[in-house]
């Protein structure tokens, strides 16, 4: 699949669908190939400014998508015309499974806790029984340098990654070659909302791009840097990145 991209905050981000990921899914189980998936988002694009690796990483990701309101802000002020619209995973993941059940793909788990890797299993069970879950591991105590043989041998399809940024990424970038799966994706904490443990903003908040308040409030500790330093700090990005561009 041949993508139109754009270079916004000196990352390249795909023009992709929900229905993109899906055909690109199909063509690379069919043709037995290997494709890596992850997202831009307002925090990642505030880490990348102070975190060389994490931008090596993202380089080596084959399709990035927008993710969050604030990309779709950024781009258009930035880009003026060629502006992106966002792709955001979570609002697809259940149709994304519901596509895997049907299709027979077997799927693999990576990320999270034990505890909220079982609530998400559960959950798809109860939803898609005969989906096949070729297997899990957790983010933290269960990551070794056995990871890799483990869901090379669940003969998994496609892997979801949710370990959160940078490490989700990093850690794809530092293992995709040794991965026999079809579709290795970033999914951030798409199990944690598939769990329940996570809930979404309303409707009206996330179509004005205001969810972010509805976590804060939620979790004010957990996500008081990313949001109320995070979101200063990403406007003062957009500026600067504005001045570079009028100076050319």
């Amino acid at each position: 699949m041949i993508a139109e991209k754009i270079k916004l905050f000196d990352t390249y981000i795909h023009k992709i669908k929900f229905e993109d990921v899906t055909a690109l899914t199909i063509e690379k189980i069919n043709k037995r190939e290997k494709v890596s998936i992850g997202y831009v988002n307002p925090h990642i694009v505030r880490l990348i400014s102070s975190d060389r690796k994490l931008e090596s990483a993202l380089n080596k990701i084959d399709y990035l998508h927008a993710d969050g309101f604030g990309m779709k802000v950024a781009s258009k002020l930035l880009l003026k015309k060629d502006s992106i619209e966002p792709l955001n995973w979570t609002d697809h993941c259940i149709e994304y499974l519901r596509f895997c059940e049907k299709n027979n793909w077997r799927i693999f788990f990576l990320g999270s806790t034990d505890n909220i890797l079982h609530k998400t299993i559960y959950r798809i069970k109860s939803l898609f029984p005969k989906l096949q879950i070729s297997g899990h591991l957790n983010g933290f105590n269960q990551l070794n340098e056995e990871s890799i043989d483990i869901i090379n041998k669940s003969n998994a399809n496609i892997l979801w990654i949710g370990m959160g940024s940078p490490k989700q990424e990093i850690w794809l970038s530092e293992n995709i070659d040794e991965l026999n799966i079809n579709v290795a994706q970033c999914v951030g904490d798409v199990f944690s909302f598939i769990a329940g443990e996570r809930l979404r903003g309303p409707k009206f908040l996330r179509e004005l791009g205001f969810e972010w308040i509805f976590r804060l409030i939620q979790h004010p500790i957990r996500y008081f840097n990313r949001y109320i330093i995070g979101i200063p700090y990403f406007l003062f990005l957009i500026i600067k990145f504005k001045l570079k561009l009028s100076s050319k």
